[in-house]
């Protein structure tokens, strides 16, 4: 079989940047090259990252401010009234994710949604004083947006996902299983992944798990391909294989102590070779570097 033409090649970044490093394209032409290709931003990318940045800035300011709503009036509210603002709040979103439709403030919208079960439930444990443990708070939220972030199309609520799932496993780990059922209302400490390395071990690999199988739905969801989210999923994994990876070093005496230094090695390793050979990041590998 005779090879394609290579003018029939997709301009990648790579191939761009070896015809620079064999001569054949000069830094000018590099430049203008990386930007037919959609490599370099643009006025009109510039203009859309500001209207992402600036419509999200809106609906965690909202937010922050429907909270502290109820934080500063709390005594002076009726049960009644508490629960109506936020049932109301949480139906006016769905209504006006629902009237922009599948676009960018509707996927705002419904992110917002996806934010104000978090705070019902908490008012309900407020009003009724139901005992129930923080981890299931974090994982009641989870459960009840994940029809939301199935409907948003948008990666921003799969994060929120991931990091109520994390949050929830680590809360129930610190008052189940390490303290052996301890009373509601146990504070998490901060040394949880220093000093409970199968804790560090088990949400590593969830994580890990879950960055690859981000990366392989990213290459058939259009809407999974924003480089930002999927830089923040390979952060947070970094952060928790360092945390584990600590807690080894510093527990050179106990029992399976390699194995979360190892993996995070590996991990490491395995990170920097498919982000610079495979698909090329210098973000997530800036990021593997300094840890």
């Amino acid at each position: 079989m005779a090879d394609p033409d290579p003018l029939e090649r997709t301009a990648t970044r790579q191939r761009l940047l070896a015809l620079h490093r064999a001569g054949l394209l000069d830094p000018p032409a590099l430049e203008r090259a990386l930007e037919l290709a959609g490599y370099r931003p643009g006025p009109g990318a510039w203009r859309l990252f500001l209207e992402w940045l600036l419509g999200l800035a809106g609906v965690v300011l909202v937010l922050s401010g429907v909270i502290f709503f109820f934080a500063y009036n709390w005594a002076a509210l009726s049960q009644t009234l508490r629960f109506a603002a936020l049932e109301t709040a949480l139906v006016l979103c769905v209504a006006a994710a629902w009237w922009w439709g599948d676009s960018r403030g509707g996927r705002l919208w419904l992110l917002g949604a996806c934010i104000l079960p978090g705070v019902l439930l908490g008012v309900y444990g407020q009003v009724y004083q139901t005992g129930a443990d923080p981890y299931g708070l974090f994982l009641g939220w989870a459960l009840l947006i994940i029809g939301f972030a199935v409907a948003a199309r948008s990666p921003w609520p799969w994060l929120l996902l991931l990091m109520l799932f994390d949050l929830a496993l680590v809360l129930y780990w610190e008052e189940i299983v390490r303290l052996g059922g301890a009373p509601s209302g146990t504070v998490l400490h901060l040394d949880t992944l220093l000093s409970d390395r199968p804790l560090g071990l088990l949400l590593s690999v969830c994580n890990i798990a879950v960055l690859v199988v981000w990366e392989v739905a990213a290459r058939r969801l259009d809407w999974l391909k924003g480089q930002w989210p999927l830089r923040l999923v390979a952060l947070l994994t970094l952060v928790i294989l360092g945390g584990s990876a600590l807690g080894a070093v510093l527990a050179l005496n106990q029992d399976h102590w390699p194995l979360p230094l190892l993996l995070y090695l590996v991990t490491l390793g395995g990170g920097l070779w498919s982000y610079r050979l495979i698909r090329r990041d210098l973000a997530i590998q800036a990021a593997a570097l300094l840890g």
